[in-house]
């Protein structure tokens, strides 16, 4: 009888051992998030890094998911922005890269990441843009010439074939000072106008026919006297409040329902 209840609660043992082998210790602690940093500089136009992994082998797997949680929108993940984590791999550092949009200002500006996932506790970190724009002393103008890219590549297309740079980089020194007052890009399928806000010397600009829902970037060419947005995808305005110098103004066939965005603006050929 001893034997037979020895043999019983070693068949017991045995078959404990082997559940815990097959589905993880029931006792095991909670996984957490190690990152290898809690800040990060991405540069303007680059990319920067940070690496991620668990404390601890988790009981099945777990999926992480990097996403920017406030701050600069120019600040986005690249890739790793949803990591997968397994008994096997647990340990092993998994890479997520950032990237810093270009823009006009040379303010380094910031923005909250947060890495989570299900059951886990979360684990945030700051990024900070890395400026490529030179500050000036004030009352100066910097003459560093700053890099300009067109994501949009019907915009990029047009802003060329004007400038008379077919390949190659675009200075913001090659878009002002040069005589490139004009742009006529109507019926190109362009959709997005990023970068535009440096074609500061332009006072006639036809973007008629195209895809364009978002004008924000117009408010920077506060020289413009004629803009023609006919038939594009335009809800919001407000980015024409400080055009105060438009004598001839096109935006009929969008989606406008809101026309504050004209007050000051006094030109006599608005429609």
């Amino acid at each position: 009888m001893k034997c037979r209840t020895l043999t019983s609660i070693s068949f017991l043992l045995l078959t404990a051992l082997l559940a815990i082998v097959l589905t993880g210790c029931p006792f095991a602690p909670t996984p957490l998030l190690v990152v290898d940093k809690t800040s990060v500089t991405v540069p303007e136009n680059a990319t920067g890094t940070f690496q991620l992994k668990l404390s601890s082998v988790p009981t099945s797997y777990v999926t992480v998911n990097v996403a920017r949680l406030s701050g600069d929108s120019d600040i986005t993940v690249q890739s790793g922005a949803s990591l997968t984590f397994t008994p096997a791999n647990w340990s092993l550092n998994q890479t997520v890269t950032l990237t810093a949009a270009h823009d006009a200002d040379s303010t380094n500006g910031t923005a909250t990441l947060q890495c989570s996932a299900s059951g886990l506790e979360s684990v945030d970190l700051t990024a900070t843009e890395a400026d490529d724009d030179t500050s000036s002393a004030e009352g100066e103008t910097s003459t560093n010439p700053v890099l300009v890219t067109f994501p949009d590549p019907a915009l990029d297309a047009a802003i060329r074939t004007a400038i008379g740079i077919p390949s190659g980089p675009i200075h913001n020194t090659d878009l002002v000072g040069k005589g490139f007052t004009s742009l006529d890009a109507s019926y190109e399928g362009i959709s997005n106008l990023a970068g535009i806000e440096y074609c500061t010397d332009l006072t006639h600009l036809d973007l008629l026919g195209n895809q364009i829902s978002d004008i924000s970037g117009l408010s920077e060419l506060t020289g413009l006297t004629e803009l023609f947005l006919y038939n594009n995808q335009i809800s919001d305005i407000s980015g024409l409040l400080g055009l105060t110098g438009l004598t001839g103004l096109v935006l009929q066939s969008n989606q406008i329902s809101d026309i504050s965005g004209l007050l000051g603006l006094t030109g006599n050929d608005l429609a």
